[in-house]
């Protein structure tokens, strides 16, 4: 059905996301899909990157979009950009006064972070790489999930920069 679709035919393109991608990379991707294909409608189907793709396995989405996938024959797959962590602080904390845009690892130490679940390893191995060993009080399945918690004051949200158009707050403080 892609063939068709490039083809310029009508049809629904089915596409398998995470929340977040869903939010913060398809809307302007799709936009200028459609502006292209005017014709063609969309069914979203969400989830985390083992659930997109189990729905490309089981044919249920013809595109699947996922963050961390290891590279696999089955699929033809392209990679995105790098994209820079950053911890989303509570504005009045005293951490986020830091200077600078960036944020030293070792601070992460002494707050409580809230980490998507797929990123927990890579942050806790990051983080002892700096011999720091992090409180991670929450991981959870959805950064807006995250972002919300961090905006209530209840930690520091630590996602993929993109993710802070997810949920805007004047309340947090972003830095790498």
């Amino acid at each position: 059905e892609l063939i068709a679709l490039q083809d310029g035919a009508t049809g629904t393109l089915t596409i398998g996301t995470g929340a977040s991608a869903g939010a913060a990379f398809l809307p302007a991707r799709i936009h200028l899909f459609h502006e292209r294909y005017p014709a063609v409608d969309f069914q979203v189907w969400e989830g985390d990157t083992a659930g997109v793709m189990d729905l490309l396995a089981r044919g249920v989405v013809e595109l699947g979009i996922a963050r961390m996938t290891k590279q696999g024959d089955d699929y033809e797959m392209i990679p995105f950009a790098a994209e820079p962590m950053v911890a989303a602080f509570p504005r009045d904390w005293p951490e986020a006064a830091e200077d600078g845009d960036a944020v030293p690892i070792r601070l992460l130490a002494r707050v409580p972070l809230l980490v998507h679940r797929s990123n927990a390893p890579m942050i806790l191995a990051s983080c002892r790489d700096h011999g720091v060993e992090p409180r991670i009080m929450c991981k959870g399945d959805d950064v807006r999930t995250l972002l919300a918690w961090a905006d209530s004051r209840l930690g520091v949200a630590v996602v993929a920069r993109s993710a802070m158009e997810l949920a805007p707050s004047d309340q947090l403080t972003y830095k790498r």
